[in-house]
């Protein structure tokens, strides 16, 4: 067994040693590239060619919607959003395509009337027949100028690596520049606030951007803007440089001026947001003022109170368990009743100022009266007899 040990030890030895010369001797491996650092005052991760490629992307109609900085007015955004109606979607030579409300004044347009009064679109573009086969949106039936829901499907599988679901998400697009580019539309023309989802709205605009087909602009803002609110009446509203500028084409400024409006505030650097004051702690709810509101409630309808909303039950304190009853203490209550009649009769002979009785001289009487009269019956009987 010793040998054995000892062979194996030596064989693990020479193993360890041939290692660690086959490391020596292994050349090191060449370099493939060199790094090089960007110039000074470029930042970090940006490149002329990228910003070359992103604008190539967009296109001149995208970089110009995404550049429209104008002031936006809570009064004529709520207008708008509350009065604006997508009847024919996917439309183009209806006359009422488009309608809403701005400045208490009514419109209804067709959507090359809509495309020329956001000025994405001059009169010339907008009478060409370039303009009509420009891409409009997504539709469930096909139509003219539209595309469906399996071009999308299409367009995803090209560019991701997940399967196309209801669940997309912008992190599973295989090229970062189209990542940048989807985000960049989602936060401004589309108005996302989900992150890193993807919808149909900015799956469809990075398709146009990627695949280089152009896209009616005044469409898809007609398309975005019709699109349900989510959050009731804390949803989020957007679009509010597009309604101003429709507000200013339009002449709305000229009944409304824009400085009575109230300008939709927008924290920029200059302006950091800072943490709000502390609020007060809410006042105390009145508990009769409660009690009396349910108690007007019908009583078919009232709602039942909650355990800590009944009032605290009063139960009745349990006398002690008596003594079982024995001779001993039937003693000694015969005592405590004979003491306390003692006591009693002895209050009030001391309030009528008199003695009491002796209780001897009575049984004397008696016991002399009992022995004289067998003495006058025996004479008695003698007499008689």
């Amino acid at each position: 067994m010793s040998g054995e040990g000892s062979s194996s030890g030596v064989k693990r030895k020479r193993r360890n040693t041939r290692a660690q010369a086959a490391a020596q001797e292994k050349p090191v491996a060449p370099i493939l590239r060199e790094i090089t650092y960007r110039d000074v005052g470029v930042p970090h991760g940006q490149s002329d060619r990228l910003v070359e490629r992103i604008q190539e992307l967009l296109g001149q109609k995208f970089r110009w919607a995404l550049e429209c900085d104008v002031p936006q007015y809570l009064e004529l955004t709520m207008e708008f959003h509350s009065t604006f109606l997508y009847r024919h979607q996917g439309g183009f030579d209806e006359p009422d395509v488009v309608s809403f409300a701005l400045g208490k004044q009514v419109f209804n347009m067709s959507l090359v009337q809509f495309a020329e009064a956001t000025r994405f679109y001059s009169a010339q573009e907008v009478s060409s027949d370039e303009f009509r086969g420009l891409l409009r949106q997504v539709v469930r039936d096909e139509e003219e100028s539209c595309v469906l829901k399996e071009d999308l499907a299409r367009f995803w599988r090209t560019i991701a690596i997940s399967p196309f679901s209801n669940n997309l998400v912008a992190s599973d697009i295989r090229d970062p520049v189209y990542r940048f580019v989807h985000k960049i539309l989602a936060s401004t023309l589309i108005g996302k606030y989900e992150g890193d989802k993807v919808n149909q709205h900015s799956l469809f605009c990075l398709m146009c951007t990627v695949e280089r087909r152009p896209a009616n602009l005044a469409s898809i803002l007609a398309w975005l803007l019709a699109r349900p609110k989510k959050g009731g009446g804390a949803a989020r509203l957007y679009g509010g440089p597009y309604i101003t500028m429709l507000a200013a084409n339009l002449g709305v400024f000229a009944d409304f001026p824009a400085d009575r409006m109230t300008m939709a505030r927008i924290v920029t650097v200059t302006d950091p947001p800072a943490w709000t004051e502390v609020l007060p702690a809410p006042p105390s709810p009145d508990p009769t003022a409660e009690e009396a509101a349910h108690t007007a409630i019908p009583q078919r309808i009232r709602a039942p109170l909650q355990r800590h909303q009944l009032p605290a039950r009063e139960r009745p304190v349990k006398q002690p368990r008596p003594e079982p009853l024995t001779l001993e203490g039937l003693y000694d209550r015969v005592e405590q009743v004979r003491q306390e009649m003692h006591e009693g009769f002895q209050a009030i002979y001391d309030h009528f100022h008199m003695q009491p009785p002796s209780l001897r001289q009575p049984q004397q009487e008696s016991a002399a009266g009992g022995q004289e009269e067998p003495a006058g019956g025996q004479q008695g009987g003698v007499g008689d007899a």
